[in-house]
């Protein structure tokens, strides 16, 4: 992920200043360019110099290269995909990038963190509701964790079958 993310944040470093916060839990301090609202009142996303997304929470910003980090963007499931991806689609738009320049949002990554993590209803209602909206190709990168949800005896049998519905209907697509 993180080579493309690179590219495009050289070249966004053309048009906006980036931003230099401190890293949560650390002293050290990163640049990053503040870039999706994704609902709330100002950018608290955006792509980070070492080429991943970034959270900002409060005064400090956590780096999305890690599992654990998704945690803090689970909240993002409560909004739908096509929001995030408008808002990526204007961003493009407003960078003047190329079709070819992906922005790469973790979509895939969230879904997994949720499916492999929580066992809660409402969030993997939610994370299913992502996972419809994604393509086929990245539906199959989650056809493990759909498995792994059928097997698991701590989710409800709800969410256990609506797993197993999924899988197969992924899997025969």
């Amino acid at each position: 992920m993180s080579n493309e993310l690179k590219r495009i944040y050289s070249k966004l470093v053309n048009d906006e200043q980036p931003d230099t916060v401190t890293l949560c839990n650390s002293e050290n301090r990163v640049e990053w360019i503040p870039l999706l609202s994704c609902g709330q009142e100002d950018n608290n996303l955006g792509i980070v110099d070492s080429g991943f997304w970034g959270i900002k929470i409060s005064s400090c910003l956590i780096i999305l290269d890690s599992e654990s980090s998704y945690l803090y963007v689970l909240k993002l499931l409560e909004i739908t995909m096509d929001q995030i991806e408008s808002e990526l689609n204007d961003l493009s738009s407003k960078y003047g990038l190329a079709e070819g320049d992906n922005l790469e949002f973790p979509f895939v990554e969230i879904i997994r963190f949720a499916f492999r993590n929580e066992q809660n209803d409402y969030w993997l209602n939610l994370a299913f509701r992502w996972l419809d909206s994604l393509e086929n190709r990245l539906q199959k990168e989650l056809v493990v964790e759909l498995l792994n949800l059928e097997n698991n005896k701590n989710i409800s049998q709800k969410m256990r079958h609506m797993a197993k519905k999924r899988r197969n209907q992924i899997s025969n697509a």
